[in-house]
């Protein structure tokens, strides 16, 4: 990797367990159907686990705030975790929960659907920031934010005070808002957000509005610095406040499963970020890890080390 950085990453958000059937053509029709797939994995899943163990694989140093149960899946997603390079000391785990839990059907098309049980991710709030020194970060990234409801009234406070340190802020909100709030529950910290992460559906339900282009144009306005929107099969399209909107388009790669792709591209984009990249190359190398991603079952199965995500961008996007 590039040169190396004194300062760590911070992935703060939301960690589970994934349990995915592959190979589906349809979904069930009623309560009364089995449908069969044609693989099965569980492995490591949850927004803020995906992107940390994707900067982990990229020789990024990185810690992991977040819960897991006191269960078997707890072990599991903490050893897996570390093999990753991640650092889990911040990774508490709640005894009195069961660790987060995702059952995904995946398409023979490789999209997907979730079923979900929050599990030890509910009882995330402002006290699990006292595990760690914001000083040793000089990157804080956000994920899964609508499945931890409790850390919202104090979300403001600990991002202007990373802020006031030097560091940048990254959110994800990685899922549809269960609680049916969007914006209403991000409108106390919103402005403070430098890079907005989100996929076209996400984003339109975020702003409310009826079109991609509209929505982040609403969010700049109310203060983000930045908005990516991810837009699958069309890559990205990146919008800031300095320069006109930028479209990137993604590798073309034979796609296993897209759960995680959005989580890896998180990353790629934030190291490109903390190596002073252009918007353009870091949407670049964000495009690259996503697209390898999604050649294999699970959510970070596919992530590339450093040296071939560099050699796959290069070759596609040029030099």
């Amino acid at each position: 990797m590039g040169a190396q950085r004194c300062k760590k990453v911070l992935c703060f958000g939301l960690v589970m367990a994934d349990v995915l059937v592959s190979g589906l053509d349809r979904l069930p029709q009623n309560w009364e159907e089995n449908i069969g797939g044609d693989r099965s994995v569980i492995a490591v899943g949850g927004g803020a686990s995906n992107s940390a163990r994707t900067f982990g694989r990229l020789g990024v140093p990185v810690d992991l705030l977040g819960r897991v149960g006191g269960d078997y899946f707890g072990e599991l997603v903490r050893r897996d975790i570390e093999s990753d390079g991640v650092d889990c000391t911040a990774l508490a785990t709640d005894a009195a929960r069961t660790t987060g839990i995702a059952v995904g059907l995946v398409h023979k098309n490789g999209r997907r659907c979730f079923v979900t049980a929050q599990g030890a991710n509910r009882g995330i709030d402002k006290t699990d920031f006292d595990r760690v020194d914001l000083s040793r970060y000089d990157f804080m990234h956000i994920n899964g934010y609508f499945q931890f409801p409790n850390i919202e009234p104090d979300l403001r406070n600990i991002i202007q005070e990373f802020q006031r340190m030097g560091g940048r802020v990254s959110l994800d909100t990685a899922a549809s808002d269960p609680f049916g709030r969007w914006f209403a529950a991000m409108d106390s910290f919103i402005d403070c957000i430098d890079y907005l992460f989100l996929n076209e559906s996400q984003l339109m339900k975020v702003a409310g509005k009826d079109s991609l282009d509209e929505s982040a144009q609403y969010l700049l306005d109310v203060g983000v610095k930045t908005v990516i929107a991810k837009t699958g099969p069309e890559g990205c399209k990146i919008f800031s406040r300095d320069s006109a909107p930028l479209v990137v388009l993604p590798l073309p790669v034979p796609v296993v499963d897209t759960t995680g792709a959005g989580d890896s591209f998180d990353a790629g984009y934030i190291i490109g970020l903390r190596q002073g990249w252009s918007m353009e190359k870091c949407a670049q190398f964000a495009n690259t890890v996503a697209s390898l991603n999604c050649g294999k079952l699970g959510a970070t199965a596919g992530v590339p080390d450093w040296e071939t995500a560099i050699r796959e961008m290069d070759a596609f996007y040029g030099k």
